[in-house]
């Protein structure tokens, strides 16, 4: 029996495999983001760990979600901890709380790539308004 079927069967997750309803369609993908050379070019290297992995709605997290803001790799980050379903922290300015909704849609269907361009868009509008 693999690692994932023995996770699966006692409902456990194994940190760095992709979620089983992952269409990476649209999204970076999985080779991709498992060279995380791509964390090099984010805003938030170099600063501390404390904004990323704070309480939801503190000022520390809205910090921190405020650096993600014109981040070059944005999409490619929040990819990543959808893809591999971060539970914790702050990842292309998003809480765990605020992907969920975007887990769910992927579960339903929607592709990676979807999900990416539907949550950056509204963050862009949000930004501008």
């Amino acid at each position: 029996m693999t690692r994932q079927r023995i996770a699966e069967a006692v409902n456990q997750r194994i940190y760095g495999v992709p979620v089983p309803y992952l269409d990476p369609a649209g999204g970076p993908t999985v080779d991709q983001l498992d060279d995380t050379n791509w964390k090099l070019r984010g805003r938030c290297t170099g600063q501390a760990e404390v904004p990323w992995f704070d309480r939801v709605n503190s000022r520390a997290t809205r910090t921190g979600q405020a650096v993600c803001r014109g981040c070059p790799v944005r999409r490619t980050c929040l990819a990543y901890a959808l893809t591999f379903d971060e539970e914790f922290g702050v990842w292309g300015g998003y809480t765990a709380e605020q992907r969920a909704p975007m887990l769910a849609a992927m579960r339903d269907g929607f592709t990676l790539g979807e999900v990416l361009d539907i949550a950056l868009t509204r963050a862009r509008e949000a930004e501008v308004a």
